[in-house]
């Protein structure tokens, strides 16, 4: 297979994020009065989109959230960020090494991830090719969002490899026909990360990034 397009997850792939978004989703949670640990949340809201995870707190508790939630979630992880985020070990090596098309496809909002990937200094690589589930109807694990990548990229999904760290995206990837690998070298991975992900279709797991390119080479 002749691969030119690698399509990235950015939570968790990228940038070293999830167990900062699960924390600061812990705490936000927590000030409404349902106390909940960071494991909680990375067990049972990761890889979801915004409006999807607050949908299911809401049913799973029984409790509607305030208006204003939204926004304090937004910032409560955003000043985690911006004093804790990193990229995951060997990302921009890695990048600076692949040729073809590179593009970002995440469920998170257009805003954060934009900010995030400026912060991880990780913009530059992707050529304008970042994009986010706001862009489309639907969130990952529809495929609206690897629909519109390639759209937008002119790529085809016979050349195309996705990096994902959750089964939401190796869902939508895999309903496209398009090979997963699935990358469990986040803080926040366990053993069950890399079971989900080769229930959800992923072909291969692997923990750090610099092994990429090798991998890459035996598709």
């Amino acid at each position: 297979m002749a691969i030119d397009h690698v399509i990235f997850d950015c939570d968790g792939v990228l940038i070293d994020s999830e167990w900062l978004a699960c924390t600061a989703e812990a705490q936000v949670f927590s000030e409404l009065g349902v106390e909940m640990s960071p494991e909680y949340v990375r067990d049972t809201y990761v890889g979801m989109a915004n409006e999807d995870m607050f949908a299911k707190f809401e049913a799973d508790f029984g409790m509607a959230l305030p208006a204003d939630f939204e926004a304090r979630h937004f910032a409560k992880t955003m000043a985690l960020f911006e004093g804790e985020l990193q990229a995951i070990e060997g990302v921009d090596q890695v990048l600076n090494t692949l040729g073809g098309i590179k593009s970002v496809a995440s469920n998170s909002g257009t805003e954060r991830l934009r900010s995030t990937l400026e912060m991880t200094a990780l913009t530059a690589h992707f050529n304008g090719h970042i994009y986010s589930s706001d862009m489309v109807s639907r969130p990952k694990p529809a495929t609206d969002l690897f629909q519109h990548v390639l759209e937008q990229t002119g790529a085809s999904a016979a050349q195309t490899v996705v990096i994902e760290d959750g089964s939401s995206g190796t869902l939508a990837a895999r309903a496209l026909g398009i090979p997963v690998l699935g990358f469990v070298g986040g803080t926040h991975c366990t053993a069950r990360t890399g079971e989900k992900l080769m229930s959800a279709g992923a072909i291969r797991l692997f923990d750090d990034m610099r092994q990429l390119p090798e991998l890459l080479e035996l598709l």
